[in-house]
C-alpha cells in the first residue's frame, strides 16, 4: 500500500491510530453506543468539556430534539447533537430540596415536581430563561413522576412521603382550566417508592419497582412484569418504542458496539455490566429486546432521532450514552 502526497499521510496516521487502538469493524446488526462529550462547565466559566460526571436522575426531551437533565441541584440542556445549551446550579431561595420529576413544556419551560414549600406548593413551572418559578394548583404534598402532553400535565400522587412503597393515584392537570381530574385510583399495583410515568395519547403508561403497566380509562391494559429495576426507568418513544424494565424472559438479546468516549467513560461503561441482573430491556415493534451488558439507569429518554439516552454509571463516576439503533 502506498501513501503519497497530503491525503496519504493522513491516511496513513488514520491507520496507525486505528491499530494502535485495535479498531475493529462494527456488526451492523449491533446498537452503537456513544458516551457524550459536553461542555460542563458553569455559566460564565471557562469551557470544560469532559464525557465523565455524575449520575443524572432525572431527563426530560426539550421538545427540539434535545433533552433537560437535572441532579441535585444541577441542570443540564444539551441540544440534539450533544452540544451544551444550558448549565447551571440552582442555589440558596432559587433552589426546591428535592426533585421527584421534569418534564418540559417546551425548549425553555419545563414542568418540575419537588418537596412541598407549602400546602399544595409541590408542582410547578420552571421558566429556565428567566429563571422564575410558578406554582401549579395540584393536589397532594407527595407528587412523583410528571409527563406533559398537550397542555395537559400527568402526575404520580402519593398518599404519604415515599420513602417505602407507598399507594399513589395519578392525575391530570389542565393548565388552561386548572382543572384536576384523577385518572386512576384502584388497583393494587399503584404502589411504588419511585413510579415513572409517561402519556401517548388516551394510553398512561407506568413503570414501578415491580411492574410496567399501560392504563387506559383508568384500567390496567397490559401488564408486563418488571426486572426489579430501581430506579425504575421509562421513557416512550414518537413511535411507540418503549424503554422500561421487563422480566419476559422471551426478550431478545442485541449486541453492542462503544463508539467513541474516553478511556474513563469506556470503563465506567464497562462497570455498568450486569453481572445477572438482567440487562436494559427495550420494547421495539411490539418485542422486547435486552441489552445484556447495559444494567441500571438512572434515567432515559428517547430523541428525535430514533436513539435514546440513558445516565449510566455511579456517584464515582457516570456518563450520558448515547444508544443509536443497527445500521442493517
Amino acid at each position: 500500500m502506498r501513501f503519497e502526497g497530503r491525503a496519504g499521510l493522513l491516511l496513513l496516521c488514520a491507520v496507525v491510530m486505528c491499530v494502535l487502538a485495535g479498531c475493529t469493524a462494527i456488526p451492523g446488526d449491533a446498537w452503537r453506543v456513544e458516551p457524550i462529550a459536553y461542555d460542563n462547565a458553569l455559566e460564565g466559566d471557562s469551557a470544560s468539556f469532559t464525557d465523565v460526571t455524575y449520575p443524572m436522575g432525572h431527563m426530560t426531551d426539550d421538545t427540539l430534539g434535545g433533552i433537560w437533565t437535572e441532579s441535585a441541584g444541577s441542570w443540564l440542556h444539551l441540544d440534539a447533537v450533544g452540544k451544551t445549551v444550558r448549565r447551571f446550579n440552582l442555589e440558596d431561595e432559587r433552589a426546591v430540596s428535592t426533585v421527584r420529576g421534569i418534564a418540559a413544556l417546551n425548549a425553555t419551560e419545563l414542568v418540575v415536581s419537588h418537596d412541598a414549600r407549602g400546602d399544595g406548593q409541590a408542582l410547578s413551572i420552571f421558566d429556565t430563561a428567566g429563571m422564575r418559578w410558578r406554582d401549579l394548583p395540584a393536589s397532594g404534598d407527595w407528587i412523583g413522576d410528571v409527563a406533559v402532553e398537550n397542555g395537559r400535565i400527568f402526575y404520580v400522587e402519593y398518599v404519604a412521603p415515599p420513602m417505602v412503597p407507598t399507594r399513589f393515584v395519578i392525575r391530570e392537570l389542565d393548565l388552561a382550566t386548572g382543572a384536576v381530574v384523577t385518572l386512576a385510583d384502584d388497583d393494587d399495583r399503584l404502589i411504588a417508592e419511585d413510579a415513572k410515568i409517561a402519556v401517548d395519547g388516551g394510553e398512561v403508561y407506568l413503570v414501578t419497582e415491580t411492574a410496567t403497566l399501560v392504563l387506559v380509562d383508568g384500567l390496567v391494559t397490559a401488564d408486563t412484569g418488571s426486572s426489579g429495576a430501581s430506579p425504575p426507568y421509562l421513557s416512550l418513544g414518537g413511535d411507540g418504542d418503549l424503554v422500561a424494565p421487563t422480566d419476559d424472559a422471551a426478550a431478545a438479546e442485541v449486541s453492542t458496539a462503544v463508539v467513541g468516549g474516553s478511556r474513563e467513560a469506556r470503563r465506567v461503561l464497562e462497570l455498568a455490566g450486569c453481572e445477572g441482573r438482567g440487562g436494559l430491556t427495550l420494547r421495539e415493534r411490539d418485542a422486547w429486546l435486552r441489552f445484556p451488558d447495559i444494567c441500571q439507569p438512572r434515567s432515559v429518554e428517547w430523541l428525535g432521532d430514533g436513539s435514546f439516552v440513558a445516565s449510566l454509571g455511579t456517584e464515582s463516576g457516570a456518563v450520558l450514552a448515547r444508544f443509536m439503533p443497527p445500521t442493517d
